[in-house]
């Protein structure tokens, strides 16, 4: 069965090469046809001190389980040069966070970011998502 998946891209090291690097492992991941993304924006910071952000927002159809998915997800994070130690750093390669799995939500709270908010909207207008 297919279901809908919303992720959630952020760098604030090396940010664009990062991103399309992410970008291009989630389109071999889904398949192509099956992916959309939204623009990269910028943002602060939440929670470290650290340079600001890029974001982009990613949405796909998928067969896949949810456990696989997140599991495929966190080996992007590492293929995009994510560790531990550097994120102890505050230097953040790539973070990847599934939003939305079928009609299950996560990450609650960066539902209600500024910036987030205006990825899922962008989603809307361009793809025809419904959020609800």
């Amino acid at each position: 069965m297919m279901v809908t998946v919303i992720i959630a891209l952020g760098s604030n090291t090396d940010r664009e090469c990062r991103i399309e690097q992410a970008k291009e492992k989630l389109v071999a991941l889904f398949g192509e046809g099956h992916v959309q993304f939204t623009q990269t924006v910028e943002s602060e910071a939440i929670g470290i001190v650290s340079p600001a952000f890029g974001n982009c927002l990613c949405k796909a159809e998928s067969n896949y389980p949810l456990a696989y998915l997140l599991h495929a997800l966190k080996d992007i994070e590492t293929a995009c040069g994510n560790t531990e130690e550097k994120r102890l750093k505050d230097k953040i390669e790539m973070d990847i966070d599934l939003l939305k799995y079928d009609s299950r939500k996560f990450h609650v709270d960066d539902w209600e970011r500024v910036y987030i908010k205006m990825l899922l909207k962008q989603l809307s207008e361009t793809c025809g998502l419904h959020l609800h």
